[in-house]
Formats: structure tokens, C-alpha cells, sequence
């Protein structure tokens, strides 16, 4: 999800002009972050922020980026705790939070062991709102029973729009029923929608180009305009990134999500929204 990549793309073009990102990337990622964290400022007059990430490159790297630009934005960044890949016990860290009166737990983790930290959270009642970034274990449509239930009010970013039930297009409910219907388990997160989407999109390049030859094929797919899972589906014709947007009729849409009663709820961008971020009872204003 680096931004790196499509950069490199468009600087080297004649080199990578063979590589499209049809899923959206980190850069967009922090931005929608900070809409909902301005959001949560704005309505409940949260200014407390505390981060916890994985001790891998991308999440330490994410983490620091998020500490930059909440300083910036003004927020008071209460701390950053690295948990090791596998680490099992987050109490110290969540107890870090807690007395430092934070409002909203940043977390960055891809690690299956990061269910266990909400399931701590939700224990030791800690007054903070949990919201993840790269938190791969609460996409997951088996996070609720994982957790018992204790995952209930976490929220993650799952980056495009189909990775979670929403109305953003047409195709957003039937790709998701289908895809439940196929392998009895509901879309997991993180590239599922895009990865049934480029298909398609190959698909359309292809017959478009009337080729298979390569570079015929680069120039169809720089001009593909196709509605799809998530939105208008197009490309930077310069760095091949798809091109973000929180209109699903101008562009390919994200989607945050909050555990709500045992469903992924859709609370970002309001476009397609299906409900609103709420708090749990023990830190309600």
C-alpha cells in the first residue's frame, strides 16, 4: 500500500508502466483516518491520542507518520507502545493509555494476536475508542466470535468498498452475497473486492484493446472508466494508482468499519455509510 509505488511508476514509466494498483494505498488510508478522527474531535471534543502498532517496518513506519501529522493536526499523542510480532499481552500499553486520559487507541497490526488486545480492551474497560488502521484481525467476519463478543465498538479501515456490506454500487451487495454464498464465509477484508474487480477490468481492457499484446493492453487500461464493487474504477494514466474518491460515482471508495452487535458496520465515507460511530457505554459523553 506504499505510496512508493505508484511514485516509481510514473518516475519510471518505460519500467513499470507494466503495474497497476487497483486497490487504494496508504496515503489515502491516513487521510480518511484523520476525517473520522477530526470528526470524533469535533462531536465529543476528543483530543487524546495513543498508538500501538506491530514491530514490522510498515506498521512502525505507519505509526510515526500518524504521530507527525496528529501533532501537527494538533492532537496531544499521549504515547506509542511497539508490540512484537506474536505478543500475547497488551495490559501495560492499554494501561499506558488509560492513565493518560486517552480518547482514541490508534492501532496498526496485521497479527491474528491482535484480537486478543481488543478482548483486553474490552475487559479492563479502557475509556478509549479503538480504531484500526492495519488491524487485520477485526476484518475478519470471524472476529466477533474470536473475540466473544469483546471486539464489539472496534473499528478498521478495510480500504475499498465490498470488503464490508454497503449500497455503494450495484455490484457492491451482490459481489458480497455471491462471494458468502460461494465460500460460507462473508468477504474477509483487504483485497477481496479489488481482486475480483481486476478481473474485470483486465477483462474489459482486453476486448477494448481487441489484443493481447502488451503495450495495447497498458493503453486500454489507462483509459478503463467502468463502474464497479467500489465505485468508479480509473486510473492515474501517469503512476497506474486507482483514483480515490468518497463519491462512489466519481472514484473507487474506502470503507471504515465498527463492530456494532455482532456486524461490520459501515460508518465511512457517509456516501455509503450505513450507520454512525458509537462509544462504548463506559466512556459515553
Amino acid at each position: 500500500m506504499t505510496p512508493k509505488y505508484h511514485a516509481l511508476v510514473a518516475e519510471q514509466y518505460d519500467k513499470f508502466k507494466y503495474c497497476f494498483r487497483i486497490h487504494g494505498e496508504a496515503k489515502n488510508l491516513v487521510g480518511e483516518i484523520f476525517a473520522n478522527f477530526g470528526e470524533l474531535k469535533a462531536k465529543y471534543g476528543f483530543n487524546n491520542l495513543f498508538i500501538i502498532a506491530q514491530d514490522v517496518s510498515h506498521a512502525r513506519g505507519a505509526a510515526n507518520i500518524i504521530k507527525k501529522i496528529a501533532e501537527k493536526k494538533g492532537w496531544n499523542v499521549t504515547g506509542l507502545e511497539i508490540y512484537p510480532t506474536g505478543a500475547t499481552d497488551f495490559s501495560m500499553g492499554l494501561l499506558k493509555a488509560k492513565n493518560s486520559n486517552t480518547e482514541i487507541i490508534n492501532i496498526w497490526m496485521d497479527m491474528p494476536e491482535s484480537a486478543i488486545l481488543l478482548k483486553q480492551w474490552y475487559e479492563m474497560k479502557i475509556p478509549a475508542l479503538p480504531f484500526g488502521s492495519t488491524l487485520a484481525a477485526a476484518e475478519q467476519p470471524g472476529f466477533w466470535k474470536a473475540t466473544g463478543g469483546k471486539g464489539e465498538y472496534t473499528l478498521c479501515n478495510v480500504v475499498n468498498a465490498g470488503n464490508a456490506p454497503s449500497t455503494a454500487t450495484p455490484w457492491t451487495m451482490k459481489f458480497y452475497n455471491a462471494y458468502a454464498e460461494r465460500w460460507k464465509v462473508e468477504p474477509e477484508g483487504l483485497g477481496t473486492s479489488s481482486s475480483y474487480m481486476a478481473v474485470y477490468v483486465l477483462k474489459d481492457a482486453i476486448e477494448r484493446a481487441g489484443s493481447l499484446d502488451p503495450d495495447k493492453v497498458i493503453t486500454a487500461l489507462e483509459k478503463t472508466d467502468m463502474m464497479g464493487v467500489y465505485g468508479r474504477l480509473r486510473f492515474d494514466p501517469k503512476s497506474h494508482q486507482v483514483i480515490p474518491s468518497t463519491d462512489p460515482k466519481e472514484g473507487a471508495v474506502g470503507s471504515i468499519l465498527q463492530w456494532q452487535d455482532g456486524k461490520r458496520i459501515v460508518v465511512y465515507p457517509k456516501s455509503i455509510a450505513t450507520g454512525k460511530i458509537l462509544l462504548p457505554p463506559w466512556m459515553n459523553k
